[in-house]
């Protein structure tokens, strides 16, 4: 049975093929079978498990309106007819959302439809709703009232407010209509956080801590 291992010849695999629960499926292996390692330079790792990150990387939460966009098929729909109307664009590596690129963007999802909801509108539908079972609602109605209109999301400040997260998909979005997946790869890798967190680990100090096991997150 094919099982997933690492050059080092330690076994990752995750899923217990060999044995299955009641229902037939593929069980997760059990802690207690889980093996401790070390590598050359004493550093522990684990079989089992797949492989976890020796630093993990934070990544900012994306703003709903990109959620909204990508919803409606706006960034694909944009990306195609930009396609149909310019034979090239500039390599993955040189690649950029120019103002006039964004300026064609904002105007092709103008009068577009789509819709996104906020944690923060959703919370204060909640706080409505405890509100009028604690009979409050009608007393504080009017600052309810008030918040929501602040709180509610303006499409057109928002399109601006966030447009270096919808930049971002844009580029990846556009980059691979001309140079596939490959040419998104290219395109994407100057902004991902987790790879420049690993150049930052790779070419300072705490590359060496890594590999002994004595690195320590600040």
């Amino acid at each position: 049975m094919a099982k997933y291992y690492i050059p080092s010849g330690r076994c990752i695999q995750k899923v217990d093929y060999a044995h299955h629960d009641k229902e037939g499926k593929a069980v997760i292996k059990a802690d207690s079978t889980i093996l401790a390692f070390k590598t050359a330079d004493g550093r522990p790792v684990y079989d089992g498990r797949g492989i976890a990150p020796d630093i993990a990387v934070d990544l900012p939460p994306l703003p709903k309106i990109v959620g909204g966009l990508y919803q409606a098929d706006l960034f694909f729909d944009f990306a195609n007819q930009y396609q149909w109307t310019h034979d090239s664009i500039p390599p993955p590596e040189r690649f950029t959302i120019t103002e006039d690129i964004y300026q064609q963007f904002l105007t092709f999802v103008k009068d577009k439809k789509f819709e996104y909801h906020t944690e923060s509108l959703d919370d204060l539908d909640k706080l409505v709703a405890n509100a009028k079972k604690e009979r409050y609602y009608e007393h504080s109605k009017d600052a309810i009232d008030a918040l929501r209109t602040r709180l509610d999301p303006d499409r057109a400040e928002e399109l601006e407010r966030f447009r270096p997260e919808i930049e971002e998909v844009l580029k990846s979005e556009l980059v691979g209509r001309y140079y596939y997946q490959t040419g998104r790869a290219k395109a994407m890798l100057g902004s991902d956080p987790a790879v420049k967190e690993a150049l930052t680990v790779i070419n300072g100090p705490a590359y060496k801590e890594v590999l002994a096991g004595t690195y320590k997150a600040n």
